[in-house]
């Protein structure tokens, strides 16, 4: 549960930020923001998958 916490709260500051960028006339660098947020997510999803598969973490 304490995990669960943790990164709720990091994930509201990445709402927040977003719209602060947003809310400035800076919705280009949100946006880029977000995108590289999701390819970086896209690369390491299958990695850790697979690593904790094999390894059995």
């Amino acid at each position: 549960m304490f995990y669960i916490t943790v990164f709720s709260f990091g994930l509201f500051g990445q709402i927040v930020y977003s719209r602060l960028l947003q809310s400035t006339g800076r919705s280009m660098q949100s946006m880029v923001l977000q995108l590289l947020g999701t390819i970086i997510n896209l690369v390491l999803d299958p990695l850790f998958i697979f690593v904790c598969v094999v390894f059995q973490l």
